[in-house]
């Protein structure tokens, strides 16, 4: 097999990885490449401290290819399967009907969960619109592992009216594990209600 030809020296094409990771846009011939800025082990160092999130004085932007991220949702009541819950007793959500696009974070909808495939820190939280029981208040709450620690997820909402749509959402970082599993469970007060989501999504990405 023919060798590829080699448009860019060594340093130049370093020197582009880092802009690249940086947000700039790349658009320039060869002939028409400014000279690189920094060395090549000048390059080679802030690729590797930008991929690690401590360049100083620099916001870096990891393109897609580097991202980490996934999501279930619901729109327009797809699942269209309300819940009864217990009072006072946490139940998984179970009506997520679609996955998104992802990159090592596994959504699925049938088991209504995220699986994270690569450790570090994340931005993890649900943004949803429900429908309960009138004069019932909810609460929402992500889960790792099973286990009620990430407290940065919860949220509630009092149904003053049955048939109109109310919201819960919370958002937080969280460092998490290769493996770790993220799931939703709500809960209703005061008394055994029904709960089902109309529309929302449950997400991760990596930060």
């Amino acid at each position: 097999m023919a060798d590829t030809e080699q448009r860019y020296s060594e340093n130049e094409s370093l020197d582009r990885i880092l802009r690249s990771l940086l947000g700039e846009t790349l658009n320039e011939a060869p002939e028409t490449l400014p000279p690189p800025k920094r060395s090549k082990n000048e390059s080679l160092s802030q690729i590797a401290e930008v991929l690690d999130g401590n360049l100083e004085g620099e916001e870096a932007r990891l393109p897609t290819a580097f991202s980490k991220y996934g999501a279930v949702y619901t729109s327009n009541n797809q699942a269209g399967t309300a819940q009864s819950l217990a009072s006072g007793t946490a139940t998984k959500v179970t009506g997520f009907a679609g996955v998104t696009d992802a990159s090592s974070v596994t959504p699925s909808h049938t088991s209504d969960q995220l699986t994270i495939g690569m450790a570090g820190a994340y931005m993890i939280g649900y943004d949803i619109d429900f429908a309960g029981a009138t004069g019932t208040l909810y609460r929402a709450e992500m889960y790792r592992n099973g286990a009620a620690d990430l407290y940065h997820t919860n949220s509630q909402a009092v149904v003053l009216v049955t048939g109109i749509p109310y919201s819960m959402s919370a958002q937080g970082p969280e460092v998490l594990a290769a493996g770790d599993v993220l799931t939703l469970y709500a809960t209703a007060y005061f008394e055994d209600a029904h709960f089902s989501i109309q529309t929302g999504q449950m997400f991760a990405y990596r930060v």
